[in-house]
């Protein structure tokens, strides 16, 4: 997945000037395992690469647990929800909001990782449809008002589907 996304999160750093995440996921965990910076002087680096945190903490991790069956995300909310309170102020239920809204979007938006800073995420698919991992930008809230993150989405989106077009082909 790492080699696969290489080029894709390169520019998205590029076309952005801001933090580009890759992640998959690890049981219950979003595992990073990719971290590029853009050029914006400014930069949001709020997980490094080989962590590991809750899925639903950070933005990445939301897209993904929207990308699964509801079932399985359910269980998935359920039993990280006491895990959350040592990541910010984000309740299991504004949890689940930000999952749903994902889901109808298509998308997530900053899930309150960090104080001032502000994200989008969006799943990646393997060929059976199955979570591949995910791919996020983050930067400081002012970078990211509500026009700028439809531009960011519709780059992360293209970027995604040539990523999941090499997942179908190898």
């Amino acid at each position: 997945m790492r080699e696969l996304a290489r080029q894709a999160i390169d520019f998205l750093a590029d076309q952005t000037g801001d933090t580009v995440f890759l992640a998959v996921r690890g049981g219950n965990d979003a595992l990073c395992v990719e971290r590029r910076a853009g050029s914006f002087p400014i930069k949001a680096f709020t997980v490094d690469v080989g962590s590991r945190i809750p899925l639903g903490v950070g933005c990445g991790g939301v897209a993904m647990i929207a990308a699964l069956p509801e079932e399985e995300a359910d269980s998935i909310l359920a039993a990280n929800a006491p895990r959350l309170k040592d990541y910010g102020d984000i309740t299991p239920a504004q949890l689940a909001e930000l999952v749903s809204a994902a889901r109808i979007r298509g998308y997530a938006v900053n899930p309150h990782r960090a104080l001032g800073i502000a994200a989008v995420g969006m799943a990646v698919r393997h060929a059976d449809g199955g979570l591949a991992g995910s791919i996020s930008i983050a930067a400081i809230e002012s970078r990211l008002p509500p026009e700028r993150i439809e531009k960011i989405a519709r780059l992360l989106r293209a970027e995604i589907r040539k990523i999941e077009k090499m997942l179908q082909a190898s």
